[in-house]
């Protein structure tokens, strides 16, 4: 599949009014390293070339991630105090509809730990 297809193919599950490319969004109840960790993600994904999403909504399991690297087919999800069972549940609803999983953990952001569960 070509690359404009994988992105086209991801961005249909988006709803259509969140779908804003490169363009880094913080939600309003997040915390500094959360928002830290994030920014730094997508400048780097901006530096590389890859386009990504930030608080976009997947529409047929109603969740918003913090981050979608469409042409990967892959949600990055930052994460501060939430518990493993609770990633668990997030990971299965995400790979419902074809989307893999990347749980990124804050604290010191220079050591942080990277969930693949």
């Amino acid at each position: 599949m070509m690359r404009q297809e994988k992105i086209n193919d991801c961005l249909q599950l988006v709803r259509l009014s969140s779908r804003k490319l490169n363009l880094i969004r913080n939600g309003k109840n997040e915390g500094k390293d959360h928002r830290l960790l994030k920014t730094k993600v997508c400048l780097r994904f901006i530096d590389v070339g890859t386009d990504f999403l930030t608080e976009c909504i997947i529409d047929k399991i109603g969740t918003r991630c913090d981050i979608l690297v469409p042409e990967l087919f892959l949600v990055i999800e930052i994460v501060d105090t939430e518990s493993d069972e609770s990633l668990k549940r997030k990971r299965e609803k995400y790979e419902s509809v074809g989307l893999k999983m990347l749980f990124l953990r804050t604290g010191n952001v220079l050591t942080r730990k990277v969930y693949n569960l």
